[in-house]
This record gives C-alpha cells, structure tokens and sequence, in this order.
C-alpha cells in the first residue's frame, strides 16, 4: 500500500474519531440540558429500579392532588418567559411554594408533601420551573437562571395572591435555586426553608455523577463546559451555593434521604456548615433522591411540622 493511501486512512479515521467524540459531547449536553416532554420524563421515573418501591406512593399522590380543585397560572418572568404553575387555595393567608428538581414531574416529586400541606391547612403553590412542562424555555441552567423563577413567584405569590406569609420548599436543582435566591428573600415574607438534596455547584454535581459512574471526565467535560457557558449561559463555576447560605435569613431545613445517589452527602455538609440562619437536618433513612418524605413517612413529616411551626 502507497504511504498516501495509509496517510489518508489515517487522517480519515481521526476525523471520524473526533467527529464522534464531538456528537458524544453534543448528546450528554442535550440530556444534561435541554428540556424534556413530560412524558419523556415520567419514563425514565418509572423505569429507574431506584425507585421502584416508591412508585406505587407516588402515582396514587399524584393521582390525588391532581384531582384536587386548584387553578392554573401564567405569570411573564423578567427575562420574558411564560411561567406555569398550580395553585390549590384553601383561602388561607399562608402558602408553600414547591419548586422542582432538572427533568422531573413536580406532581411525582411533591405530591404526597403537597397532600399533607394541605391537611395542615397550608395553600400550595406548585410551579414549572423553565424549560419544564408547560412553562416556557428551551435549557435549564441547574439553579442560575432559576433564581429568576424563584423570585418571580414569591413576588407573586405576595402582590397578586396577597399571602402573608410563604414556606419555600426546593428539591435538588430546585433546592440548589432557592438556596443561592435566599439572601434576596424577604425574611418576613419567606418564614421558612425547606432545602431537600441540593448540591453545592454544577462542576461538583458534574464531578460527583462521574466519578459514581467510573467514566473519565477529561474525555468530555471540557467540552460540556464550553457548550453549558456559550449555548445556555451557565458555566460549571458560576456559584457556589454555601456562598449564598452564608447570607441567608431565613430559617432552613436541610433534608435528605441516606441513600441519594445523584446529591452527595459532601453537599449537604457543605450546605448545612455554612448557612446563616437559624437550621436544622433530617436525613431519612433509605431514601433515595427526592424520596425522602415518600420514605420517610410520618417521621418524616413529624420533623418537617416541628420545624415549621418552632419559633424563632
């Protein structure tokens, strides 16, 4: 074979090497990243082994909530996009405000704590954070860009809704959202925290998931970075969420289940250790990620009431 010939094979497999890397690349941004179809994400809920002991409890929870009397709202964040959400009024002057984690049904994440609310007289407020459902956008940003959201609707939730007070309750990314938003909360307004498996930043998250998966970073993260910062605007390093607590008012309760696979316990330390505010910890037993008060029960709950209703 002429040396040309095995220049040109050689040359030509490179390029297609690389070509595949970069469509490699290019996937795990759109599955980390781009929005999914509700229905998209309920699949993957459902057919997740982590989670099949809880399936039956959390279909039947949001089969019930569902069914519940509420309202759908649109509020237009600052940035010009059309927010979804669910709103269950009992005519009370107080309300907890769910905000969900990335690629989840809020109904599957929140509705057995969206019943027990209710029983204990709370209105709730459900929402669709960007890029989820029937809320506008195209990216989700793991907590920046969400802030936007967050504060949106405790605006909201106090000029349009007239509440008095609001309990604000996040999960993983949404948790990682109020965390960095709390020192702008009105502590007068926002009485209490709930902050449920969140991590601490988006390289550490990135970090964490990888090394539970054994796949070497150095093949893929410096480009999923590059898309992150230049497609949805959110580099891996844009915040660190202890940095924020250290500036929290409000009372937080900092939750999660023993058995999280997706939020380290390295997270929650890091969280809890920094926080401001007057804080508490409930760690839920063989509860996976978001499961905790699925898991949990009426422990669980038991906790969460004593918290909310302690006077600080």
């Amino acid at each position: 074979m002429k040396p040309i010939f095995i220049v040109l094979i050689v040359v030509g497999s490179i390029l297609i090497l690389l070509l595949g890397h970069l469509f490699a690349i290019y996937f795990i941004f759109l599955r980390f990243y781009k929005r999914f179809t509700l229905e998209a994400i309920d699949k993957d809920f459902d057919k997740n082994p982590k989670y099949a002991d809880q399936k039956e409890k959390v279909y039947a929870a949001k089969k019930e909530i569902l069914n519940k009397e509420h309202i759908e709202i649109d509020i237009i964040s600052p940035d010009n996009l059309r927010l979804h959400g669910y709103y269950y009024d009992l005519k009370r002057k107080k309300a907890v405000i769910f905000f969900h984690g990335a690629h989840s049904d809020p109904f599957i994440i929140f509705g057995t704590q969206a019943l027990s609310f209710l029983e204990h007289g709370y209105n709730v407020l459900i929402v669709d954070l960007r890029a989820h459902n029937k809320s506008e956008g195209k990216y989700l940003s793991y907590g920046k860009h969400e802030t936007i959201d967050i504060k949106c609707w405790i605006k909201y939730a106090k000029e349009e809704l007239k509440l008095e007070e609001v309990v604000a309750y996040g999960t993983s990314m949404g948790g990682t959202a109020l965390s960095l938003s709390s020192p702008e909360l009105d502590p007068t307004f926002v009485k209490k925290m709930v902050v449920d498996c969140s991590f601490t930043s988006m390289r550490n998250l990135i970090n964490h998931l990888i090394n539970t998966q054994h796949i070497p970073s150095f093949l893929f993260l410096g480009g999923l970075e590059f898309l992150a910062k230049h497609i949805v605007k959110a580099g891996f390093d844009d915040f660190y969420t202890p940095d924020y607590l250290k500036r929290n008012q409000i009372p937080t309760l900092f939750v999660q289940g023993t058995l999280d696979s997706v939020a380290s316990k390295d997270f929650l330390i890091d969280n809890y250790n920094d926080c401001a505010s007057d804080k508490e910890l409930l760690l839920v037993e063989g509860a996976e990620h978001t499961m905790a008060f699925v898991v949990g029960g009426e422990e669980a709950f038991k906790s969460l009431y004593n918290f909310l209703e302690k006077r600080v």
